[in-house]
This record gives C-alpha cells, sequence and structure tokens, in this order.
C-alpha cells in the first residue's frame, strides 16, 4: 500500500515537473517567453554574423540556420522556459519546433517529445508560437531585424512556399490571451493532481 502510494506520488513530480527528464510529461509552456527568446535571438543573430556576403549556397544557409538554432536552444534554458532540456531546430516547412532533448544532443531523436513551434506569417509581419501539447497559441511582431536575419527569415519563408503553406493558414489563426500562461498552468497543476489522486486511491484498492 506505502509503495503503491510512494509510485502515485513519483508520477504526480513527473506530470507536474518534467523531473523524469525524458519528456513523457505533459506541460504548459509559456509561449510569450518563447517569443520573447526567438526575437532577441534574430537581433543577436544579426549582430554577431556581420555583413551578408553577397551570394549564400543553400548549403551555407543551412549552416546558418543549424548555429541560428543551436544558439536559440541556449538561450531558452537559459531563461527556463521548460522543465526539459529543450532543443531547438529547424524543419523543412519552414518552421522550428522546440522538443524535450533528453539526452541534450541538439537532434530531435525518437521519443523526444514535441513541445512547440515557432513560424512565420509573412503577410503579418509576425512569429506566431504553438504549443504542441496543449493548443495555445501566441504571436509577436516582427520588423527591421537587419540583413542576416532577413536572409534567415527570407529563407524559412522559402522552405515554407515549398512544403505547400500559403498565408491563408496564419489569417484565421486566433491567438491566446497574453495572461493565458498562469491559468492554464493552475488547471494543468489541478488535473495532474486529480489523475494523481485517482491513480493511487485505485492502486489501494
Amino acid at each position: 500500500m506505502i509503495k503503491l502510494h510512494i509510485s502515485g506520488l513519483i508520477g504526480a513530480c513527473m506530470i507536474l515537473t518534467g523531473c523524469g527528464g525524458g519528456g513523457g510529461d505533459v506541460e504548459v509552456v509559456d509561449l510569450n517567453k518563447v517569443l520573447d527568446v526567438v526575437s532577441k535571438s534574430f537581433v543577436n543573430f544579426n549582430a554577431n554574423e556581420g555583413e551578408l556576403p553577397d551570394e549564400l549556397t543553400q548549403a551555407q544557409k543551412d549552416i546558418r540556420i543549424k548555429d541560428f538554432a543551436t544558439d536559440t536552444a541556449i538561450s531558452l534554458n537559459e531563461a527556463q522556459i521548460s522543465a526539459n532540456t529543450l532543443g531547438f531546430a529547424g524543419k523543412s516547412d519552414g518552421s522550428f519546433e522546440g522538443f524535450a532533448d533528453a539526452n541534450a544532443n541538439g537532434l530531435h531523436d525518437s521519443g523526444e517529445k514535441q513541445l512547440f513551434t515557432v513560424e512565420i506569417d509573412e503577410a503579418g509581419s509576425r512569429f506566431i508560437a504553438t504549443d504542441t501539447q496543449n493548443g495555445y497559441q501566441r504571436d509577436a511582431g516582427f520588423s527591421g531585424m537587419g540583413l542576416m536575419a532577413g536572409m534567415l527569415i527570407g529563407s524559412m519563408l522559402g522552405r515554407q512556399r515549398g512544403a505547400g503553406i500559403s498565408s491563408n493558414r496564419f489569417s484565421n489563426m486566433r491567438m491566446s490571451p497574453k495572461n493565458y500562461h498562469s491559468a492554464a498552468q493552475s488547471r494543468s497543476t489541478a488535473s495532474a493532481k486529480s489523475r494523481s489522486s485517482s491513480g493511487s486511491y485505485s492502486s489501494g484498492k
């Protein structure tokens, strides 16, 4: 009986805080913080990369996208966006994804859960972040970030168009309220506690 009760408490810890570290838990990501970090990463990327060469090959663009993603992952983890160690990587459709990087190798390996995505809405001049576990969405505008950041955004948009994603995809998206996160986190915590209590009671029988 005692062992079963302790087991239930450990399960609750993994759900609420992600202390399992394996990406199996569900958490509510603060998309406002995600967008703040991503926006600053674009500005820093532009400042650190210097002048834009006359022409970049696709391979050179890919290297810069990977460098940007690596730097952004470091910033996301420093900002403690998640209870998990986060990875951040560019996808073939032009978006970026944040995922629970259990082995901290920067690669989205099998079994590592995607937590959020960041896309670009060209028509609205904005980034859109989506919590892929819970369906919340937030946006943040961008403008005048400089040539290198512009190159990166242009490359993302090129991939987006290549994947057949049109601007209509973003026009009807409804954003969550700015203060959504605290309320969503409270509901998630209450739900996890309820599941844990129910599991412990059933196991005790």
